[in-house]
């Protein structure tokens, strides 16, 4: 049997809010995942629902989901002020499960990604096709005409493409790697600290716009952030995570990799995920030694003679 373990950071967020509006129907939508994997899959996939929060979120940890120990460090403690937001590092969250549960399978998402019915099994089925990270990128819906009762019409939407990955399946061996210094969430930093990471120490990493698994409600692709947080961040990325993890990204592990030359070329220029002048070293590494390849293995054909 599968054993999944599922976090998400509530927030009690003010009434009115975008997060007030959409974190209902992520959390009804995990419920009801939950529900439909008990139902088709009872006797290969198990998952448990948690929940990691500051004291002040307690109230909004939602029906079903077990409390971890609460946080007691933000963004806060890295930029010195309090007028930043109480962002969390991803890295206490992800260890709030490898420290409280025995999952094999550890997935964190945001709190405004909504979940497919079939969400688990379908990860069920990439599991057992032998990935050990997954992260499927999401679809965006207009959230317009949205009330509480609509969440199948959410769902039922196809919406629109959307090159962020908020949604990250992880073996706990691979988590346990993880180098993650003071990346916070709520910013775009995260997701790029987690899919480096991800792509350098999974056997066989997963990261695809193939699979329509989660929504998100809003059409924006690139909210507004926080300067003095995201420059905290991407500082700490490229001067913390990004060196230590660089010798272990293998080329064949990125996205789009299958694509001809000029067609991934333009995808990761693209994505803002990738920095291109990376990709393009590595591009470069994996062309030198092909050719170092077929000139050696010329020379060897030729002294066989």
């Amino acid at each position: 049997m599968i054993h999944i373990a599922h976090i998400i950071n509530p927030v009690a967020a003010k009434e009115g809010s975008e997060l007030a509006l959409s974190q209902p129907f992520t959390y009804e939508s995990m419920r009801v995942a939950v529900k439909y994997a008990e139902t088709v899959a009872p006797q290969s996939l198990e998952v448990k629902l948690y929940s990691v929060q500051y004291e002040e979120d307690v109230k909004a940890i939602p029906t079903g989901f077990q409390q971890l120990p609460n946080l007691s460090r933000s963004i806060r403690d890295v930029v010195k002020s309090d007028s930043v937001k109480k962002f969390p590092f991803i890295g206490d969250i992800l260890h709030a499960l490898l420290d409280n549960t025995t999952a094999e399978y550890l997935i964190y998402t945001n709190t405004d990604i909504v979940l497919q019915p079939h969400f688990y099994v379908a990860i069920e089925g990439l599991i057992k096709k032998g990935y050990d990270a997954i992260s499927p990128t999401r679809r965006r819906v207009a959230r317009d005409n949205f009330g509480e009762d609509n969440h199948a019409y959410i769902l039922a939407q196809l919406g629109k493409a959307h090159p962020g990955y908020d949604c990250f399946v992880m073996h706990r061996s691979v988590v346990e790697k993880f180098i993650l210094s003071n990346i916070c969430i709520g910013t775009g930093y995260v997701s790029v600290a987690l899919i480096h990471n991800m792509i350098a120490f999974a056997q066989k990493p997963l990261i695809s716009d193939d699979y329509f698994l989660t929504t998100h409600i809003g059409l924006e692709v690139m909210p507004p952030l926080d300067k003095v947080v995201h420059s905290a961040t991407r500082e700490d990325y490229e001067r913390n995570v990004l060196p230590k993890i660089k010798p272990l990204l293998s080329l064949s592990k990125f996205p789009y990799i299958t694509l001809p030359l000029h067609r991934r070329v333009v995808k990761w220029v693209l994505n803002p995920n990738f920095q291109t002048s990376m990709l393009i070293e590595l591009e470069g590494k994996s062309l030198r030694r092909q050719l170092k390849g077929l000139i050696d293995e010329f020379r060897f054909k030729t002294l066989g003679k």
